[in-house]
């Protein structure tokens, strides 16, 4: 599975900030992302990773 991510303030919601930069909040929607994924039954969440 591969996710499509969609930054706060950055995508097609329309929600107000709109195309501000913050890699806080990129960390942090990034680990909420990752860690939903987590959940679901079928992701095998020790395989989880992320390329560098």
């Amino acid at each position: 599975m591969t996710p499509a991510f969609d930054a706060s303030c950055n995508g097609e919601s329309g929600g107000r900030p709109r195309n501000i930069a913050s890699l806080e909040t990129f960390v942090e929607d990034f680990s909420a992302a990752v860690a939903y994924l987590g959940t679901r039954q079928y992701v095998a969440r020790d395989r989880i990773c992320c390329s560098r």
